[in-house]
């Protein structure tokens, strides 16, 4: 089956879509609640993770974006926090905070290297250049490897970017 995700701080929802993915099938299914944007989702060892993105993402270098996750053992959910919370009444569990130099880190994707493990891929915003010459808050890209903790929960280290080089995917060359 074919499944789209989306919202932005007014739920989180779902949709059936058609074989052709041209058209819907059925109703919408609310997945969490108005505290989510930016959903993505992964299937790993049994579970599905959606990773969402909370607070604000454009006020410069007071933007309070961060990085969330809920997971669950169906994709329609119920996707819940570390404490079990229902994300429908949760803003889900920390993966990205705020870093030193790096605020409002979130919109993201995930990557799987060659070496299995998973990259996690957002944009920040540099304290130090937090706007575009136009007045726009600018947002670098940014990735960090993913960290799973003994209980298959998803965080970068320490939950706070990465502001210095670090290790990068390890690509097969062919």
């Amino acid at each position: 089956d074919k499944w789209l995700f989306w919202g932005s701080f007014h739920g989180i929802y779902a949709i059936q879509l058609s074989e052709d993915g041209l058209s819907t099938v059925g109703e919408k299914i609310h997945i969490a609640g108005n505290a989510h944007e930016a959903t993505y989702i992964i299937q790993k060892d049994g579970y599905y993770y959606m990773f969402t993105s909370t607070g604000s993402c454009c006020a410069g270098a007071n933007s309070g974006y961060e990085t969330k996750v809920g997971r669950s053992t169906s994709l329609l959910g119920p996707y819940v926090d570390r404490l079990g919370r229902n994300l429908k009444n949760s803003a889900g569990s920390l993966v990205i905070g705020h870093g030193e130099n790096f605020v409002g880190n979130g919109h993201n994707a995930i990557i799987q290297d060659d070496a299995g493990d998973y990259w996690i891929i957002y944009h920040g915003i540099d304290k130090n250049e937090p706007y575009l010459p136009n007045g726009a808050t600018r947002r670098p890209m940014l990735m960090d490897k993913i960290i799973w903790d003994q209980d298959g929960w998803p965080q970068v280290r320490n939950f706070r970017p990465s502001e210095n080089e670090v290790e990068a995917p390890y690509i097969k060359e062919d």
